[in-house]
């Protein structure tokens, strides 16, 4: 044990010398050309938009990074509950993207309101947006969600969608407010998340759960 954790040690500094530099290298590459994204191709629209958000985003982060009043130790889960809603399992259908997306919209429309979050329909972003389960990207899921709105699980309930199946939002009946996000913040770049750890805390303390 005592051998193992010298040689753990001694390897910390090259481990993350070595991530740094993939980072950096990924970093540096992504907008010279189409990337992979849970297999889906970005398109240069894609990847343009995403950079324009990035830059409008520098500022809030920078704000963001000012903070320090984040405890040493915070934990949603404990604090509020309510707040976090169950986790889910996506079965044999790529709709990773999908729970992510949802579980962070659902946590931060309840802390919003301070109301106790309710799911939100995976299906609807699996069966009308992707319309498959090869997965989606973020701006995709916001996207959609700021123009549509997301319908509750109860009323478009998952499925474990091996399969193509048609989208049936046109065929629910729900007369209520439907959920919409209005705005978000980029921190780190496409599936690279940030590695500043102070970011995270903060962003994670202040404004909640994070995909």
């Amino acid at each position: 044990v005592d051998r193992h954790e010298a040689q753990k040690k001694e390897d910390r500094p090259k481990i993350a010398a070595l991530l740094a530099e993939q980072s950096a290298k990924l970093n540096a590459d992504i907008p010279k050309r189409h990337k992979f994204q849970n297999g889906i191709k970005l398109t240069k629209e894609y990847v343009d938009r995403h950079e324009a958000q990035i830059k409008e985003d520098k500022p809030k982060i920078a704000k963001l990074m000012q903070r320090q009043d984040a405890p040493d130790q915070f934990d949603w889960r404990e604090k509020n509950p309510e707040y976090i809603t169950p986790v889910g399992s996506q079965g044999d259908c790529g709709s990773c993207w999908a729970f992510a997306f949802t579980g962070q919209l659902e946590s931060a429309y309840a802390i919003q309101h301070k109301t106790k979050a309710e799911p939100l329909s995976k299906s609807e972003f699996v069966e009308c947006l992707s319309k498959s389960c090869a997965g989606a990207t973020f701006q995709e899921a916001y996207e959609y969600a700021a123009k549509n709105g997301l319908l509750p699980e109860q009323k478009y309930p998952y499925r474990n969608l091996d399969s193509k199946k048609p989208c049936k939002r046109r065929e629910i009946s729900f007369n209520e407010t439907l959920v919409k996000p209005v705005n978000f913040t980029q921190v780190g770049r496409y599936y690279l998340a940030s590695d500043n750890h102070l970011e995270i805390k903060n962003l994670l303390f202040q404004y909640g759960p994070a995909w």
